[in-house]
Formats: structure tokens, C-alpha cells, sequence
């Protein structure tokens, strides 16, 4: 943020030298705003600490309707840009008392540079619930998953809220500029959320008719979320997405709509490995078994397909055959540790079966 002179101010946001004046003497009374001499001339900046940028937020983004044109300049401002940072970030993770990773920070200081009510959510919100959970984790003797879980719930709740937040501005105009200049540049942007797991929440785009899928902590960064670039890309994505949120047979139209779309085998083979999974998320197994003799038929390498094929089996209890199915992956890739570790399953579970027929 550079210092800039009343006049350069007055001239930027149209409005007379005098009422910029008085604004200017009451934000430096209020420890708001810094002023600089240099060479006679006086220039006035913002002060870069979280504080006035919290009170900042509280008056501009909390303001009446009939303020929606200072709402939108404080939001669109150069000073704006500049606070939310990873220092920021770190802030709201202490004020609720939470912890994150790296890669979780640098999603959460997106994604309140990109929805300012989340942003309010993060700075103004009451942290009750938060400060309980954590006094509970201090105070209570609990096991290490009783521990883990209680975090999750928490980063769930607090996650779950700034998404809801985020869904609040995608829907308002108001904050189509921002979107604009962040790179978000949509016709229609819905999200789609469930809290299957804690941070398996999807972003599906929908803009101009071309579909975009990401999960949300992994790529909501504001402008650069994972666009599919191919329409086969987009219906496999999708596909993924729409079998998190249990929405199997959609999952399944979509697979039949790419399918329609593509001659290369080895795409067709991925495809229906992914179709066999939403009829094993419908419990389908004999569907689901039939996607993955049709992915190996294409494509006999697809280790996937020979895996997922062997869970079904077992699903069957047809153990035997599911051994094969293991056994065959574990040709293709020997190192693979989850294929090692289904085989190991099913040959317990046989030999128990033996012991007690």
C-alpha cells in the first residue's frame, strides 16, 4: 500500500477534496489511518495491522443498503488486497482455536479474500462453541482417536460455516466485481457440499456451459480452481463429485454421456472403472462387476479396475475369485500396498471360514 495525498484520493473515488479532508482527520483520530510528511507535502495510509482492518471490516461490510457503493469500494480497494494475507489467516485460526496446515491456511486466506461474508464470519463471528471444544481437549483425558475427532468436528463446523458464507456471495451480485478481479470469471457458479468426511467438500462450476469440479480445501483458491479442460475430463470429475455426495446414478449419466464421447480405449477403460464405483456406491455389485470386466477388456494393465473388481467379489463372498482379482494387481504394480492389504483380508477371512464352516 503506498501513502497517497488527499487530492490523489478526492480524484480516485470522485468525491470533493474537502469531504476527503474530514474523513481523513476523522479515520487519524481513530488511529485508522497514518499520515507522512515529505518534502512539505502530506500523505495519508492505512495502517496494516489486523485490529483496524477488523474494525474496518465491521464498518464498511456490515453497513445499511443504502451503503452498498462503500461497501463495494472498501472491498475492491488496493488496502483490501493487501490485509488478507497468510498473517491474517493465522490470526483466524488463533481466534478460533484451531490448527491448520500450510496448504489449509493459504485455502482459508483465499477464500476470504473471495467471499467477504466469510471474511466477517472470521473476524466478527462469536467463537463460543470453538473456545468449549478446545478447553475440552485440554482438560478432558482422552485417547488419541477421541482427540482427532474432536478437532475434526471442530475444523468441520468452522469449514462448513465460511462455505455457507461463500455460497451467500456467489448468489449476490453485489460482489460479481471482486469475483471479476480475483479471475473468477463465471456465468453461474453453484457449490455443492456434503460433510461426508472433513475436508471432502466439492466445488462444482458451472460457466458457460462447461462443467468444473475441485474439492474445495484442495483447490478453492480464488481464480484458480482445477478447471477440466476437455468435456471428458469434466464428466469424470463430475462423476467423482456427484459419488461423494451420493448421487450415484447422476454419477452413472454421466459416465454413459462421456462414454458416448470418446473413442480411446484407455479413457474408456477409466471411465467405466469409475462407473463401477457409483453401482458399488448403489450396492450394485453385479453392475459394478460387469463396468470393471469391461475397463479390464479395454484396458488388462488397469490395476483399479482388477482391485475394485475384487471388492466386489468379496462383497459376494465370492473369495476365491476375489483373490485372483487382488493377485492379478498385485502382478501389474507389486508394490501397491492396498491391493497387499485386500488380499491379506480375504485369505483371513477364508481361512476363518475354514476353521468354522
Amino acid at each position: 500500500m503506498q501513502s497517497k495525498t488527499k487530492e490523489t484520493i478526492a480524484e480516485t473515488i470522485n468525491e470533493t477534496i474537502v469531504d476527503v479532508g474530514l474523513e481523513l482527520n476523522r479515520l487519524t483520530e481513530e488511529d485508522i489511518c497514518d499520515n507522512e510528511i515529505s518534502d512539505k507535502v502530506k500523505s495519508h495510509k492505512l495502517r496494516k495491522d489486523i485490529s483496524t482492518f477488523t474494525r474496518l471490516t465491521k464498518e464498511f461490510l456490515s453497513s445499511k443498503e443504502e451503503d452498498r457503493e462503500d461497501r463495494g469500494k472498501f472491498a475492491n480497494s488496493e488496502y483490501y488486497f493487501a490485509m488478507i494475507d497468510r498473517r491474517l489467516a493465522e490470526y483466524v485460526v488463533n481466534r478460533f482455536q484451531l490448527s491448520m496446515t500450510d496448504n489449509e491456511l493459504e485455502c482459508l486466506r483465499r477464500l476470504i479474500l473471495f467471499s467477504p461474508s466469510a471474511l466477517m464470519y472470521s473476524l466478527h463471528n462469536k467463537t463460543d462453541y470453538f473456545d468449549q471444544s478446545y478447553n475440552d481437549l485440554q482438560q478432558q483425558n482422552l485417547s488419541d482417536s477421541d482427540r482427532t475427532r474432536l478437532i475434526e468436528i471442530s475444523l468441520s463446523n468452522f469449514w462448513t460455516n465460511l462455505i455457507r458464507k461463500l455460497l451467500d456471495d456467489i448468489e449476490n451480485v453485489e460482489y460479481g466485481f471482486l469475483h471479476h478481479k480475483i479471475g473468477v470469471e463465471l456465468i453461474e457458479l453453484l457449490v455443492n457440499l456434503k460433510m461426508a468426511t472433513i475436508f471432502e467438500k466439492y466445488i462444482e462450476v458451472n460457466s458457460g456451459g462447461s462443467f468444473v469440479f475441485g474439492k474445495a480445501v484442495e483447490n478453492m483458491k480464488a481464480g484458480q480452481i482445477a478447471w477440466a479442460k476437455h468435456p471428458v475430463d469434466a464428466f469424470m470429475v463430475e462423476g467423482l463429485a456427484l459419488c461423494h455426495l451420493g448421487k450415484f446414478q447422476e454419477a452413472i449419466d454421466g459416465y454413459d454421456e462421456a462414454l458416448s464421447i470418446t473413442q480411446s480405449s484407455d479413457v474408456k477403460a477409466n471411465i467405466l472403472n469409475n462407473k463401477g464405483l457409483a453401482y458399488l456406491g448403489l450396492h450394485d455389485y453385479e453392475k459394478a462387476i460387469s463396468c470393471y470386466d469391461e475397463a479390464i477388456g479395454l484396458n488388462p494393465k488397469l490395476t483399479l479396475a482388477w482391485f475394485n473388481k475384487g471388492q466386489c467379489l468379496a462383497h459376494l463372498k465370492r473369495y476365491s475369485e476375489a483373490i485372483e482379482c487382488a493377485k492379478k494387481a498385485l502382478e501389474i504394480d507389486p508394490s501397491w500396498q492396498i491391493a497387499k492389504s485386500l488380499l491379506t483380508e480375504i485369505e483371513i477371512i477364508m481361512q476363518n471360514l475354514s476353521k468354522n464352516p
